[in-house]
C-alpha cells in the first residue's frame, strides 16, 4: 500500500514529498501498524525536504532507510514541474486510489 511518495527534480534541486491524509486505511493493511510513528516519519520527511538540500537527502534515503522505506526504482515522469506531477500522482495514488482484486 501506497503511503506516501516524493519526487526529486534534478534539474532544481528540488524534492517534493506527499503522504496519504487517510492513515486509518492502513488499519485495513495491517491491524498493527504504528500509525502514530508513520505520521511523524512523513512529517519529518516533509520538512527536511522543504530545507535541505534535495539530492543529498535522496541519497541519505536511499543509503540509510532502506529498514524504514521502501524506494522504488527511480523512473522519468514528464511534467511541468515536479510540485505538479506530486499533485497529480497524490490525486491518483493517495487521495482517491484504486481498489485492486488479490
Amino acid at each position: 500500500m501506497t503511503i506516501g511518495f516524493f519526487l526529486f527534480d534534478q534539474d532544481k534541486n528540488v524534492l517534493c514529498a506527499k503522504f496519504t491524509e487517510n492513515w486509518k486505511r492502513l488499519e485495513f493493511v495491517d491491524v498493527n501498524a504504528d500509525i502514530e510513528m508513520l505520521q511523524c516519519f512523513a512529517k519529518e520527511i516533509e520538512d527536511i525536504a522543504r530545507c535541505s538540500e534535495a539530492g543529498a537527502l535522496v541519497k541519505q534515503m536511499e543509503d540509510s532507510f532502506s529498514n524504514q522505506l521502501q524506494i522504488s526504482p527511480a523512473s522519468t515522469v514528464l511534467a511541468e514541474s515536479a510540485a505538479v506531477a506530486a499533485s497529480q500522482l497524490a490525486e491518483e495514488h493517495l487521495l482517491h486510489p484504486a481498489i485492486r482484486a488479490n
